[in-house]
């Protein structure tokens, strides 16, 4: 089938095609939509309208948990906060907000008092008090990270020192002494000595971290969390928190993040800071090893369980071959910066946690970035401290002067 066009309106299909590609070619990102526009008696819809430029998110709530890699994010906050530079809101004389106590403007520092860029330290999550320094809405993004029920356990009992009170008679790795405290837990909850930080990293510590009623008794431990309050908490998180990390997702759950706050991908280059050395969630735990730590932790397991589900539902939303070359781009560019900054590991007995040092010094002395990458919370917050707290009540205490 032909068509024929008269010599004018061939004139007029060039020029509107014309016309269509330098529009396309100045506006590589644009929409083009159609408006009308004269061109001797016939009339063409013709108008291109840019799409807006991501913004990126200027403030972030992060959520520091136990034992989830939770030290390694925190360092990208801190290292962006740094460079930008973005102001912390600081914990009162440490680095920690709380372990156990509710947060509440009592813990923060007077210097830090005001409108904060980045809330990133460890505290035991109270909507309200948080709500008062970065409200949640379109300018704000709140995360946290998760890691799964079984490798958790083993990390917090391990780190805190509670398979130590198993008793010196008790013999074994890290993992049989973990399975051994999980087959006598009832009865450990009960007659063992427990400080207020080991009754959480015993019990539910996800629940009580995010439920600020929690009180750290042994009521915590013998009477857990029923399934209705677990599900009234996960509804809460679920509509506060924009990202919820998972550990064993890390690479994919930064980019779900990168998506969400528009930095660039770069800002997530990451190297491990605290880690233990286990290769996945399940590595080397036997079925009734999970099976009783799901059971003893079922309030954590089920939100664990949601919010993983729900990031592999954000990424299928984005688009998996988007979040997959974007992760794929952060391992690259991670193990780049490990290469470049000639980072080491060193491994702390009996926890069997992993920490990243500068290797070489003089060999990367050159590269300011190298040094943030190894520098701890404890010094981020000294250093934040020393600017943010210059001109304000709330100084670094001096070290005293000594006499000869």
């Amino acid at each position: 089938m032909c068509f024929k066009f008269s010599r004018s309106q061939s004139f007029l299909n060039v020029t509107i095609c014309c016309l269509l590609a330098i529009l396309c070619l100045n506006i590589p990102s644009g929409r083009i939509h159609l408006s009308l526009v004269q061109f001797g008696t016939r009339s063409h819809r013709i108008e291109a309208v840019s799409e807006p430029e991501a913004v990126q998110v200027e403030k972030v709530v992060f959520v520091k948990t136990h034992k989830t890699a939770s030290s390694t994010v925190q360092n990208i906050f801190h290292r962006k906060a740094s460079r930008d530079p973005r102001k912390i809101l600081l914990p009162k004389g440490n680095h920690v907000f709380s372990l156990t106590a509710p947060f509440d403007r009592s813990q923060v520092s007077n210097c830090s008092l005001g409108h904060p860029h980045f809330i990133i330290g460890h505290m035991r999550f109270n909507p309200p008090e948080v709500f008062r320094y970065i409200p949640p809405g379109d300018q704000s993004v709140y995360t946290t990270v998760l890691r799964d029920i079984p490798s958790v356990f083993e990390s917090r009992v391990t780190y805190y020192g509670l398979v130590g009170k198993l008793g010196k008679k008790v013999k074994g790795s890290n993992r049989e002494l973990a399975w051994k405290l999980l087959q006598n837990y009832d009865k450990f909850s009960r007659l063992v000595k427990l400080s207020d930080v080991d009754i959480f990293a015993l019990g539910n510590w996800y629940y009580a971290q995010f439920s600020p009623e929690v009180k750290p008794t042994r009521r915590f431990l013998t009477s857990p969390p029923t399934n209705r309050q677990t599900q009234q908490l996960i509804q809460h998180m679920n509509e506060t928190f924009h990202v919820v990390l998972i550990t064993e997702m890390l690479d994919e759950s930064l980019a779900v993040l990168q998506h969400k706050l528009q930095w660039p991908l770069e800002d997530f280059t990451y190297l491990s800071h605290n880690a233990r050395l286990t290769k996945s969630s399940t590595s080397g735990y036997t079925d009734a090893f999970q099976r009783l730590a799901r059971e003893k932790l079922r309030a954590d397991d089920a939100i664990y369980q949601f919010f993983k589900r729900r990031l592999r539902a954000q990424i299928r939303e984005i688009g998996e071959g988007v979040i997959r070359e974007k992760a794929d781009r952060i391992r690259e560019m991670s193990r780049a910066s490990s290469e470049r900054c000639n980072i080491e590991t060193v491994i702390s007995k009996p926890t069997n946690h992993k920490f990243v040092v500068l290797g070489d010094p003089v060999s990367n002395s050159s590269d300011p970035t190298c040094a943030q990458f190894t520098r701890k919370d404890v010094q981020y917050c000294k250093l934040a401290r020393e600017a943010q707290c210059a001109h304000s009540v709330d100084k670094v205490p001096s070290k005293p002067k000594t006499t000869t």
